[in-house]
């Protein structure tokens, strides 16, 4: 029976430094590979959220869009008093304000200081003989009341929408990854009070 000489017998140390080492490597690229699918699974998530946003903010300026050219088209008639051209001046006033919004934030801020003098108009025409109908069958304050219903249910779903997704950005691991993605808040959309 041949001998063990000591260089044909393994190196038992260095063996277990190697095991060690691989271990160690195993994990680390086990852990790689599982923030790598988190963070490709969150940025998805907050993408699709954002998207809803966006698409529920787009439906907000569709209906706010209808409901500018009702005004405009009330604002041409002539066929009322200073009091209710006092309102239509602070609504293209607000108006103006709202088409020269830079961002988001600044837009949905405009676009709730338009609404609350929309608000006042509508109550102005409830109160007081309201200018020749728009159609045969449908009056100024009508079609003005079915607007702002469209208006309020969009601001409701834009709104809801806003929370879910802020509510997705603040949960772990979600909130890592959209400050490293850089999801940001969206802005609430209410109405302001106008004097």
């Amino acid at each position: 029976m041949p001998e063990d000489r000591p260089e044909d017998r393994p190196d038992t140390a260095r063996r277990r430094r190697l095991l060690r080492t691989l271990g160690v490597l195993t994990f680390l690229v086990i852990v790689a590979v599982a923030a790598a699918v988190t963070g490709v699974t969150s940025f998805d998530v907050l993408q699709r959220h954002e998207e809803a946003v966006n698409a529920t903010w787009d439906d907000v300026r569709a209906v706010q869009d209808e409901r500018r050219i009702l005004v405009a088209r009330l604002a041409e008639t002539d066929s009322f008093s200073a009091a209710l051209q006092a309102v239509l001046d602070r609504w293209r006033l607000r108006q103006r304000a709202l088409d020269t919004a830079v961002d988001l934030e600044s837009e949905v801020e405009a676009q709730g200081e338009v609404d609350a003098v929309i608000a006042t108009l509508t109550s102005f025409l409830e109160r007081s003989g309201e200018p020749p109908a728009v159609t045969d069958r449908t009056s100024w304050r009508e079609q003005l009341a079915e607007l702002n219903q469209a208006a309020a249910v969009a601001r409701r779903v834009y709104n809801e929408s806003v929370a879910e997704y802020d509510a997705l950005r603040r949960r772990i691991p979600h909130r890592w990854f959209a400050r490293l993605f850089g999801f940001t808040h969206f802005p609430e959309y209410a109405v302001q009070v106008t004097p």
